[in-house]
């Protein structure tokens, strides 16, 4: 005869008497430390399920989940340090997005400029054809975005949590042979010393450029943001007119009454030599997407009376301008590394990652040109 024993029921098991019926649910049941059967010879009703209370040795019902003890995963809390430090941080992303192959999203930008490329490339545009919506200037930062990101305490990883665009960046020199470099780059630029601004205009000093490196400004929520890109392009160092023919050249504010005149064209000077002269051929506007309007002017529309491009004329002073203040690093080949931090005021005390740029101007005559895609090397 089977031996009797009285277990107690678990919420589960209760709930399966409820709805099949004890008969069938107390049919047989076998433990795993007696290899005994257990059966139910009369069917109880719900009285007898409810006084059902007993155990057996080695064998304890298992306590439903309400009677259970709720447990919590101990993590230690961080330190104060790394609550200040670690906790939140703000990430920077400069980006350049123009679907081609200088595209990228990085933190920290390491770009070299080969002004080599850039300058043949520009030459081989004059010979090619008015292109309105070609982007003749280089474009080397598109934008900047902010990514704000939370970490995670248990495994150390990083998660973004909120972004932003709404920020005026500067810059600042890593070291003060970056000052220098940067001087050395620019015929024109503007210093502060304090609230006083001043401005520094080399363009005809010996050796000039017309060259322009710098940052520029986006429309972003209807805020103009100063910093958000940086571009290489060039500017012509005077503007003015010739009047009556192609050789008699007078500045902007000298030119007076226009109806003295028989005739008035837009006009450029480089310098004090008669092949310096550049002027608008034909009365038309050059229109370009570039952000530098002048610069489709500059490739197509402006001429010496040779017949030289005037974006001709600027490389040239340029690549003068570059044989003497550049470093030659090995024979006949020049550089000017410019190192820059950004720098952001009211991130709320959180660490910013990234914002570190190196750029690395080289010019290299004896290179073989490889084309558009080489004129920016991306790392």
């Amino acid at each position: 005869m089977a031996n009797s024993v009285s277990l107690k029921l678990t919420n589960h098991g209760l709930n399966k008497v409820m709805s099949e019926g004890a008969q069938k649910s107390f049919a047989y049941f076998s433990l795993s430390d007696m290899n005994e059967l257990y059966n139910v010879s009369v069917s109880p009703n719900l009285e007898d399920i409810m006084n059902i209370t007993g155990s057996k040795n080695l064998f304890t019902a298992r306590k439903s989940c309400i009677d259970s003890i709720p447990t919590t995963a101990q993590v230690l809390p961080p330190t104060e340090e790394v609550l200040v430090n670690n906790e939140q941080r703000w990430l920077v992303n400069f980006y350049k997005t123009n679907c081609g192959v200088w595209d990228y999203d990085k933190s920290n930008l390491d770009i070299t400029i080969n002004l080599h490329e850039y300058f043949s490339w520009l030459e081989g545009l004059v010979a090619s054809g008015y292109t309105e919506t070609l982007d003749t200037s280089l474009v080397l930062i598109d934008g900047i975005n902010l990514v704000k990101q939370e970490q995670n305490f248990v495994d150390k990883t990083w998660e973004n949590i909120d972004g932003t665009s709404l920020i005026a960046p500067s810059y600042e020199f890593v070291t003060e042979e970056d000052k220098k470099n940067y001087l050395k780059l620019n015929s024109k630029y503007v210093e502060f010393n304090g609230v006083q601004r001043v401005e520094t205009d080399k363009s005809f000093d010996r050796f000039y450029t017309s060259l322009l490196f710098g940052f520029g400004s986006v429309l972003i929520g209807g805020y103009y943001l100063e910093g958000h890109n940086s571009y290489l392009t060039f500017q012509a160092p005077q503007f003015g007119y010739v009047i009556n023919g192609t050789t008699n050249y007078i500045s902007l504010d000298k030119l007076g009454n226009p109806n003295s005149y028989d005739e008035i064209r837009p006009a450029v000077i480089l310098g004090s030599l008669a092949d310096d002269l550049y002027y608008l051929k034909e009365p038309k506007k050059y229109n370009t997407t570039d952000f530098n309007g002048f610069m489709g002017q500059a490739i197509w529309g402006y001429v010496n009376n040779k017949g030289q491009s005037l974006i001709k004329g600027m490389i040239n002073k340029a690549k003068s301008h570059i044989q003497f203040y550049f470093k030659e690093t090995s024979f006949n080949k020049w550089e000017l590394p410019l190192n820059l931090r950004m720098r952001l005021d009211n991130t709320s005390d959180l660490k910013i990652v990234g914002g570190n740029i190196k750029y690395n101007f080289v010019y290299d005559p004896n290179a073989t040109i490889s084309g558009y895609n080489n004129i920016l090397i991306i790392k």
